[in-house]
């Protein structure tokens, strides 16, 4: 499953177990995850905490990456077993070998996460896709074990959380742990190359800013020869609007 073009699974191993990171969107499951393992199993595993569909997307996201060396899922935290048999069960179809979880790597309860990271290796990952209020918690855990982590956003639900996840930040650098927090638009290269020119003051003083995810087939459709023209824009946004209040919106 390694592809030789790339760096070998051994540095990616190395790489993670030199450095660290904390900040809020650092893709590491999308770039490079290596971490520390024995030279003849370079096998990153996965420990969801949390089997909701988030949890499943990320566990897809993760196993993604499998070019960049082997990975699978190998435990699953939750507090209903329906819900973490049918999260492998529709893991399994997809991913096949990837998914290694039998039923005894599948825990239940509110002390499940510390039996799924208990069995990871130091460089594996924690997969923290539960709710926000119990987040610092898994992650304060993990890092205690040494593993890393990859955690959903929000961060936390309250002050207190923001904090713990803080000092959880700092310990995982001193440890050389990595944690890696929500991917999608954050690390859009776009995006930070507009957030650099405002706060280099090249687009001047701002007032006011107002931003708007749009997500619909008609904002994301291909306008062609239309696309540099402000009037169909408009006509474009006057007809998404009338969906969305309709309740027609796709």
């Amino acid at each position: 499953m390694t592809n030789p073009g790339r760096d070998s699974a051994g540095s990616r191993r190395e790489f993670l177990r030199q450095g660290s990171l904390f900040m809020a969107g650092a893709a590491a499951l999308g770039a490079k995850v290596p971490v520390v393992h024995a030279a003849e199993d370079n096998t990153i595993r996965l420990a969801l905490i949390g089997c909701g569909n988030r949890g499943a997307g990320a566990v897809a996201n993760a196993l993604n990456t499998y070019q960049q060396g082997p990975i699978k899922l190998y435990a699953v935290a939750d507090l209903e077993i329906n819900r973490s048999n049918l999260l492998v069960a529709a893991l399994e179809k997809q991913y096949g070998n990837e998914i290694d979880v039998p039923e005894e790597r599948k825990f239940l309860g509110f002390d499940a996460y510390k039996q799924a990271i208990d069995i990871l290796r130091p460089g594996d990952i924690a997969m923290c896709t539960t709710r926000a209020y119990v987040r610092p918690v898994h992650v304060e855990y993990a890092v205690s074990k040494g593993i890393n982590v990859f955690m959903e956003k929000p961060f936390a639900s309250d002050p207190m959380g923001l904090h713990r996840m803080l000092r959880a930040g700092e310990e995982a650098e001193k440890k050389g742990i990595k944690i890696a927090a929500g991917l999608q638009c954050r690390h859009s290269p776009a995006r930070k190359a507009l957030i650099d020119k405002i706060q280099s003051g090249e687009m001047g003083e701002l007032q006011y800013i107002r931003a708007n995810r749009l997500t619909s087939r008609n904002w994301m459709r291909d306008m062609g020869e239309a696309s540099n023209s402000l009037r169909e824009k408009l006509k474009l946004s006057k007809t998404t609007l009338m969906l969305a209040v309709s309740g027609n919106m796709v």
